[in-house]
């Protein structure tokens, strides 16, 4: 008889060792899973940001071109009358009809995310305008920009 109380007791030992196992190891799963799931949604916007200041960086160069190439097609006085401040910078929204607009609050002036602002500012010591392009996108709350400065001087 003590042998067999003995097996009774070890069975119901081994009983509460396989329920312990069994907790551990779905807690090992479902914080292995949840590191997962974060990990996964954090690379996604990671990526989603990239594709967007990729595609911001591309508008900007497109709207320095399109400002080179109305410079080349106008008057270099005409050009710089674009600068309506004369001092201090004169900000003009570039929306996808490529003809800048007087005004600051360029809001998807591109499309349903981006908008484009064009900074002009005349250098009377270097004769030449000053350009810098800004595109800008809400994400998260936030607004993160891409601006490229370049400089035009009359060449012909």
């Amino acid at each position: 008889m003590l042998s067999h109380g003995v097996n009774l007791l070890s069975v119901r030992f081994n009983s509460g060792q396989s329920l312990l196992e069994i907790i551990v190891a779905v807690g090992v799963a479902v914080l292995l899973i949840t590191g997962l799931v974060v990990g996964t949604s954090v690379s996604l916007r990671t990526s989603q940001y990239g594709q967007r200041r990729s595609q911001a960086t591309k508008y900007a160069q497109e709207g320095i071109e399109i400002l080179r190439s109305l410079r080349d097609s106008m008057d270099w006085d005409d050009f710089i009358a674009l600068d309506t401040n004369g001092s201090g910078a004169t900000s003009l929204c570039l929306g996808n009809d490529a003809v800048p607009v007087p005004g600051s609050n360029c809001e998807s002036n591109l499309d349903t995310v981006f908008a484009r602002q064009l900074l002009l500012e005349w250098n009377d010591a270097d004769d030449r305008i000053e350009l810098t392009v800004i595109v800008s996108w809400p994400e998260g709350g936030q607004t993160p920009d891409v601006a490229l400065d370049t400089y035009f001087t009359q060449w012909r």
